[in-house]
């Protein structure tokens, strides 16, 4: 025969068989609890706020061990030959084509933007003492020619013939694009004595432009 063993309420009981109220806390019990509660609480904010900070850390120490990326800019020479038929061996190096900078060097910030912010950015290029003859590089069929950039540039992305009325001392001649860039320019080359050359290329790439369909009207 099998017995059954029952639990041992802890709860107590008046004479009348109803459950006997818990007595109230005191004061200072409510007050304890209250302040454990409140350290509790604290402490789980400081350590969320602690994994926080390791996290944005992180992040600042990756973000530090990241190298910059420096602006691209395109390589520009004066060759012999046409644009057609190029001398590859360049006769005369030019700066670097890029955006345009302070006299201190410094880019442009955004308060120094205005007009519409649409307009297509202008780079440029300005070589002063450059070791050619003004005459010479008339006689003779010559070329300003931009590349893509020092890592590409065997890839040319704009290319003008020097020719065109002299006013001045002073040439103006346009850029080609060239391998489907989208870049085009000018050149002004600038007479600088009887050896030297001065030489300032502006060159442009326009966004390109979203095709749009017409939309067929009624009865058309």
């Amino acid at each position: 025969m099998s017995r059954s063993r029952s639990k041992r309420s802890t709860k107590s009981w008046d004479d009348e068989g109803a459950p006997t109220p818990k007595p109230a806390r005191s004061k200072n019990e409510d007050d304890m609890l209250s302040r454990e509660v409140g350290r509790s609480f604290r402490l789980t904010v400081m350590v969320i706020a602690s994994l926080f900070a390791i996290g944005l850390a992180g992040g600042a120490l990756a973000q530090d061990t990241t190298p910059e990326t420096g602006v691209v800019t395109h390589p520009a020479h004066i060759h012999a030959g046409t644009c057609a038929e190029l001398d590859p061996n360049p006769m005369a190096p030019l700066n670097n084509v890029g955006p345009q900078t302070n006299d201190d060097g410094e880019l442009p910030d955004s308060e120094d933007v205005r007009g519409s912010l649409t307009a297509a950015a202008v780079e440029v290029s300005k070589t002063e003492d450059v070791e050619a003859s003004f005459d010479d590089i008339l006689e003779e069929a010559h070329a300003i020619n931009v590349h893509e950039s020092d890592q590409n540039a065997q890839n040319y992305i704009a290319c003008g013939d020097i020719g065109g009325p002299v006013i001045d001392d002073t040439l103006t001649i346009g850029l080609q694009e060239q391998n489907n860039s989208g870049y085009t320019g000018i050149a002004i080359i600038e007479k600088d004595g009887d050896d030297h050359v001065k030489v300032t290329v502006y060159l442009t790439s326009a966004p390109a432009s979203e095709e749009v369909t017409p939309e067929a009207t009624p009865g058309s």
